[in-house]
């Protein structure tokens, strides 16, 4: 049990807020999404997944992957 948390910025470090942030397993299982907050804060509870990816997406913003490994 656990969580995936962290904060989406833009490449001046302002926070994006309503980025759309996905975990995903393999090709297309989406494990869970949120949106980030005012502050660009977001918070997936309990994903499970042994590894896989994490997608930030904003309109105005390139998207960003980031590799994720349970541990």
């Amino acid at each position: 049990m656990g969580a995936i948390a962290g904060r989406v910025v833009d490449d001046e470090g302002r926070p994006i807020e309503g980025a759309l942030v996905c975990a995903v397993a393999g090709r297309d299982a989406v494990l869970g999404s949120v949106t980030t907050d005012a502050n660009g804060v977001f918070r997936l509870e309990e994903p499970t997944f042994a590894h896989g990816t994490m997608t930030a997406s904003a309109p105005r913003h390139i998207p960003e992957v980031r590799d994720l490994l349970a541990t």
